[in-house]
């Protein structure tokens, strides 16, 4: 009778050893770099799926999956020809923008949907036309003397503006840099 309930023991600590390792062999850490993208069913809170930046969740086999967006700034070359200010001189434009996936949480929800699984050129020249198209919008509503006389503005007005559709794909603007602004000779 007593070996009876010895094996009955055995085989219970058995059970919850392999239980406690399968169940460790499903949790998924998030280093500090990382976004920690689980996708699937039984996400919930009415999401495609669940972000987590810093910490750890447990991944359901069968059910979900997961995957990483990387939280390291790219740097975006953009030289643009031509650009009408708003005193109808052409320019030239060469800038550097530093952007990248934000922490934020409804921002960093918008990198999971449209960013995850797109190569870090795919996410840059992405960024580029983005950057580009409004570049050009906000170039056209100043000076070339109003940007010499105050950057600040002209600065604040880029962030103001190509920053939210930016925030649009999951992207946010960490730094401008402004090269060079030169007219056009005809």
């Amino acid at each position: 009778m007593l070996t009876v309930y010895g094996g009955m023991i055995i085989v219970m600590m058995l059970f919850m050893f392999f239980f406690a390792i399968y169940l460790t062999s499903r949790f998924r850490r998030c280093p500090a770099d990382k976004i920690l993208v689980i996708f699937g069913s039984g996400i919930g809170n009415n999401r495609s799926v669940k972000c987590i930046h810093g910490g750890g969740a447990f991944v359901l086999p069968l059910f979900q999956d997961y995957s990483y967006l990387s939280l390291t700034p790219m740097n975006i070359n953009i030289s643009t020809q031509n650009v009408l200010s708003k005193d109808k001189i052409k320019n030239n434009i060469s800038s550097i923008f530093t952007v990248a996936i934000s922490t934020d949480e409804n921002i960093m929800y918008n990198a999971a949907e449209r960013l995850l699984n797109l190569s870090i050129k795919d996410i840059e020249d992405l960024a580029k036309e983005i950057i580009i198209g409004s570049l050009r919008l906000i170039l056209a509503s100043f000076t070339i003397e109003e940007i010499n006389q105050d950057s600040e503005k002209f600065f604040e007005t880029m962030k103001e503006n190509i920053e939210p559709e930016l925030n649009k794909i999951g992207l946010k603007i960490i730094n401008i840099d402004i090269n060079n602004i030169k007219p056009v000779d005809n």
